[in-house]
């Protein structure tokens, strides 16, 4: 039987919260609401990131709104640029290799040892309410890590991929401090604070 890994039981609990949470907030409020949710021009955010394949890191993003009044006059949104990076350390667990050269041997054990994450995406930022807004974000990224060669010597290796993921921001009385969590493909789970 194969075991569900931390990071799919992670998003599978972000999904049930959001299913639970979100209907409570009917809709996007109309336009004009966008004072009351405290974030507005630059913001910065640093998170936690929880990588697939067990990678554990930090990183920071800078979001520049550049319609900082949305798309429609119906919905509170914001289309922004979000840009930033991460680095994570690449544990591997897999016990099909353990003993080949090159690969660890549980946790704690590196494989990759490192990775370097430039993310650039476009957020579309809906805002339910003062409490909650959420993102869909889609972007690329080029990532600089740790890798082999064919003749198995240490390398250093360039990946460009595009980015999609959802996200969603819960917004603290202190007007420009709220808790951010996202999840996107290739980069991992986020969490962290956006002031």
């Amino acid at each position: 039987m194969h075991k569900a890994s931390p990071l799919f039981l992670v998003f599978l609990a972000a999904l049930l919260f959001a299913g639970v949470a979100l209907p409570r907030v009917a809709s996007a409020q109309p336009r004009g609401n966008i004072g009351a949710n405290g974030i507005h021009g630059v913001r910065i955010e640093v998170h936690g990131t929880l990588g697939y394949y067990q990678a554990l890191g930090a990183g920071m993003r800078v979001d520049i709104p550049l319609l900082p009044e949305g798309f429609t006059d119906k919905l509170d949104d914001e289309f922004a640029l979000s840009v930033g990076g991460d680095f994570t350390a690449l544990s591997w667990r897999d016990r099909n290799y353990a003993g080949v050269p090159g690969y660890g041997r549980g946790w704690g054990q590196w494989y990759g040892d490192w990775s370097i994450w430039t993310v650039a995406t476009a957020n579309w930022n809906l805002y339910l309410g003062e409490k909650i807004s959420v993102f869909p974000e889609l972007g690329l990224t080029v990532s600089i890590h740790d890798c082999w060669d064919r003749n198995g010597r240490d390398d250093v290796c360039v990946t460009a991929a595009p980015v999609g993921g959802v996200g969603f921001r819960y917004h603290f009385a202190p007007p420009r401090v709220a808790f951010v969590a996202r999840i996107n493909w290739p980069v991992g789970l986020q969490v962290g604070l956006t002031f």
